[in-house]
């Protein structure tokens, strides 16, 4: 670590990544090691270089954060198939190098971090915002992030969005929020590649849900027939079935 011209730390990682440096100094880095297995080490050293946090994982590090003024950091681990420190997001106070939270963000892996104030992280995504948790794991803006995904986000996040939303509330959707997911599903349709069936399948089922919860069911079978021919283990032939009998019962 230099000083103008002047050599004021120097250290040897294995294989460092992700490295910030903080307003007083202070920096942090991740250790992606070598040998088998996933595996970590989130570092943290004050401005001379001594180490102020490390901290060993059991999957690989995604990336980290760190505050302007030093006090807080932030690392995010990837998936892991063992163990509990997969997609963990863990805070670190720096100023006493303690681990004051571990858990896993209903949002997933964030491009960058913020902290606004103490007690209080953000998590930015490059297309969709920022987004503001306790350090507790209590998600501040989570009405925010669903409507910035439907609004923002690219065919795959808008789907998982309406999917999430639908299951949520165990397909008793609000008429408003049917409307509202639907005109999300309208937007992302073009994007779909023509070669991706299982996501058009996927498209028309939702629409079908949409249309089924604000209490359209002609359209929703409609749907739910299109996205049957166009994949028929889509999941929604059941429902299709029980819908088509309820409207012949209806008619005779």
């Amino acid at each position: 670590m230099l000083a103008g011209k002047d050599v004021i730390a120097q250290g040897a990682v294995a294989r460092p990544n992700d490295g910030k440096i903080a307003n007083d100094g202070s920096f942090i880095l991740n250790d992606w090691g070598f040998g088998g297995g996933l595996q970590g080490v989130f570092l943290a050293f004050d401005c001379s270089g001594k180490p102020l946090v490390k901290r060993q994982f059991e999957a690989n590090l995604f990336n980290n954060g760190l505050s302007v003024d030093g006090s807080t950091a932030a690392c995010q681990t990837a998936n892991a198939y063992e163990g509990d420190d997969g997609s963990k997001l863990t805070i670190f106070n720096l100023r006493t190098g303690v681990e004051v939270a571990s858990w896993i963000p209903a949002s997933g892996w964030a491009d960058f971090y913020a902290f606004p104030a103490d007690g209080v992280i953000q998590l930015g995504y490059s297309k969709l915002g920022l987004f503001s948790y306790r350090w507790d794991g209590t998600f501040l803006d989570a009405e925010e992030w669903q409507e910035a995904r439907l609004s923002k986000g690219d065919y795959s996040t808008v789907m998982m969005a309406v999917d999430f939303a639908i299951k949520s509330d165990d397909g008793q959707l609000e008429e408003g929020l049917a409307h509202r997911l639907l005109k999300s599903l309208d937007r992302i349709s073009p994007q779909i590649p023509e070669t991706d069936v299982q996501r058009k399948a996927t498209l028309k089922k939702l629409q079908g849900q949409c249309w089924e919860a604000i209490g359209d069911l002609t359209t929703a079978l409609t749907e739910y027939d299109s996205a049957l021919a166009i994949n028929p283990k889509v999941g929604i032939k059941r429902r299709a079935d029980q819908i088509r009998k309820q409207q012949q019962a209806e008619t005779r």
